[in-house]
């Protein structure tokens, strides 16, 4: 796929990871590990609760969208995108089993996107007609 072609994935898993990082495995099969920090620091009263590790980590899939109990998302197109761009993608690569929730689950993740906007911004476009 070129890096101008528009996928047409959903998430199919997720975890929290060390800080305000989640890995994330998308509904072709590949995974990565993307670092929020970038979009905690702009703020606002959505982002404000995923300030706490503890509600960070309550992170789940709806829909095949990221998703946070007040509501707060993640466009599952962009994140891929954003993933893939920066080459941070791989085909079942492995999170250190290190990591407690990890270690806990069996579950593996890949390499990681650095903390900076990659030129979109988290919750403008939600697309919700996943269906894997």
């Amino acid at each position: 796929m070129t890096t101008s072609e528009f996928p047409m994935v959903g998430v199919r898993r997720l975890r929290a990871v060390e800080g305000h990082k989640l890995w994330v495995q998308f509904s072709d099969g590949s995974e990565g590990v993307r670092d929020f920090t970038d979009i905690l620091a702009e703020g606002g009263p959505m982002v404000e609760p995923l300030r706490s590790p503890d509600y960070f980590a309550r992170v789940f899939v709806e829909s095949g969208v990221p998703t946070w109990p007040n509501g707060f998302d993640i466009d599952a197109i962009n994140l891929y995108m954003e993933l893939r761009d920066a080459g941070a993608l791989t085909r079942g690569g492995g999170v250190e089993r290190g990591s407690a929730a990890f270690a806990q689950r069996g579950s593996r993740g890949s390499g990681s996107i650095p903390s900076k906007s990659l030129g979109y911004r988290a919750n403008i476009l939600t697309v919700r007609h996943y269906r894997n």
